[in-house]
């Protein structure tokens, strides 16, 4: 007897012939017995062209780049080309690199690729860094030197002889756009130093950098850090005023790198000038009063600050904006009354007046910096006053603020413990903090150093500076470090610190400053 046990696929078929087992063969389906073709082996990955390398180096050195597939079993292809780079940059495609030997002529910032012809390739963007103290250096392009350890580069180009009288014609090319203009020296103290401050004039309004927020401006001022070896006390103070105030006056402010005429000048503080254009900006009239206190007579005193009668009521004020302008009849009539106002009102007067007359907490918020960052040079002076003739409150804002976190004007070094509260320094300050203004005032000042600047954000935007300007800090110590050290230890100074060292002893002023107000307010 035969049974046919079949199952598909396969097929087993027993052959069994009475109790046993004959046969055991196994039948494929119809067709199954046709050889079968391997699968095709898996087309290899396309590569997708990386590269990497430096981000930064100094003319002279070597500079290798490395490039390859982000598949590490893709191949790469023999037909990479190398673009952006000058002539002398070699691309080895065996060895997966490029190579420059770079000379005293090769400035600039660059955006190296490797791609194959046709395709999208991989870019890095490359910075060639100027070597201005090096024998026979070649001044940089300015069209192609257009950062500096990512800061970005003004090469201003001036032919007359500088003054802080007159501005003279001039020729700016910045992040490869070239502005006629014109440019003089500014400042006080800091026209004795040999790195000097600028103020650049667009006739047109047309400078600006989006990069960095600047919308068009008709002044840019280039601010001297000869007297800051951090290179950003002021950036961090300017920064700071921004937080603490409810509607601050306020401006931009980056770090920049200069050369003038084709020379290095090192790190500046770049900022918008407190005018017209800034004042619209924070929704007031632009051609309003703009008084600046440029002497310690901005006292708010009677006497100046050698205890000796003033003049005038706005003796130590320049005007800036409004008319009418300086040495016109009436040019002060509103500064002056609001200047005898604080010097002379009774308690009762002057309670009533401030309060309708001024921005009470912008004042007080004037002190609340001082007192954060121990600006000594700006409390009797270097503030900004505006006031609306016609409509509005006095306002205040804050400049020139290189003299704090742990120095003065002079660079000696300060106790993060200092107790002063300015009063002797101005009479306005002195009000603020007697009744029935003091409770508000010193309450202000708890406030801002709990809730609006803690520590802790101080420090990361104090971190953020630094990194942002430490690559360039050395070549700036290496331009101006002796003769800032000269200069300044002719006025006594004699405890320097390195760069480094200066770093964490502002860091650390910080951190002593808050822990001290924090058991005072």
């Amino acid at each position: 007897m035969i049974r046919a046990l079949r199952f598909a696929p396969p097929v087993l078929v027993l052959i069994v012939l009475g109790s046993g087992v004959l046969a055991c063969s196994r039948d494929a389906p119809d067709g199954a017995g046709e050889p079968i073709d391997p699968p095709p082996p898996p087309a290899p990955p396309e590569c997708q062209l990386t590269l990497a390398g430096p981000g930064w180096i100094e003319e002279g050195e070597r500079l290798q780049l490395t490039f390859g597939c982000a598949d590490a079993a893709a191949a790469l292809p023999a037909d990479v080309v190398l673009e952006g780079l000058p002539a002398a940059a070699r691309l080895d495609p065996l060895a997966g690199e490029v190579v420059w030997q770079t000379g005293l002529a090769d400035a600039g910032v660059y955006l190296a690729t490797v791609r194959v012809p046709g395709k999208v390739g991989a870019q890095l963007r490359v910075g060639i860094v100027d070597r201005w103290n090096a024998t026979a250096n070649t001044p940089p392009d300015p069209a192609r030197y257009t950062e500096e350890y990512g800061l970005p580069v003004f090469h201003l180009q001036v032919d007359a002889e500088l003054s802080a009288l007159d501005y003279v014609p001039a020729t700016l090319t910045y992040r490869g756009t070239t502005y006629a203009l014109e440019v003089k020296y500014r400042g006080a103290i800091s026209l004795n130093f040999p790195k000097k401050s600028f103020t650049l004039s667009f006739p047109d309004g047309a400078f600006s950098d989006p990069v960095l927020g600047f919308p068009p401006r008709k002044k840019i001022l280039l601010v001297t850090t000869f007297d800051d070896q951090t290179l950003v006390r002021d950036r961090l103070a300017l920064g700071l005023w921004s937080v603490i105030a409810d509607r601050p006056i306020d401006v931009r402010t980056a770090s920049a790198v200069l050369y003038l005429n084709g020379e290095y000048r090192g790190v500046y503080m770049m900022s918008e000038k407190i005018a017209g254009q800034v004042l619209k900006e924070h929704g007031l009239d632009g051609d309003g009063n703009l008084y600046f206190a440029t002497s310690w007579a901005a006292n708010f005193r009677e006497t100046d600050a050698d205890g000796q009668p003033k003049v005038t009521w706005h003796d130590g004020y320049e005007k800036d904006e409004g008319t009418p302008l300086e040495g016109e009849p009436g040019a002060f009539d509103d500064l002056d009354a609001f200047v005898q106002l604080v010097a002379t009102a009774d308690d009762a007067t002057f309670a009533a007046a401030l309060q309708e007359t001024a921005d009470v907490d912008e004042l007080r918020d004037w002190w609340v910096l001082a007192m954060l960052t121990y600006a000594s040079d700006s409390v009797g002076k270097n503030v900004f006053l505006y006031h609306d003739p016609r409509a509005g409150p006095w306002r205040a804002t804050v400049w020139d603020l290189s003299g704090t976190f742990g120095r003065n004007w002079q660079t000696f070094l300060r106790s993060p413990q200092s107790s002063s509260e300015f009063t002797s320094k101005n009479r306005l300050f002195d009000r603020l903090l007697a009744p029935p203004f003091d409770l508000g005032t010193r309450a202000r000042l708890g406030t801002a150093m709990r809730e609006r600047a803690p520590v802790e954000a101080v420090l990361a935007e104090y971190d953020r500076l630094v990194a942002e300007t430490a690559a360039a800090a050395w070549r700036d110590d290496a331009r101006w470090g002796s003769e800032q050290r000269a200069f300044f230890e002719a006025w006594g100074r004699t405890d320097w610190h390195s760069y480094e060292d200066e770093v964490a002893y502002v860091r650390g002023w910080i951190v002593a400053r808050w822990a001290y107000l924090a058991e005072r307010y």
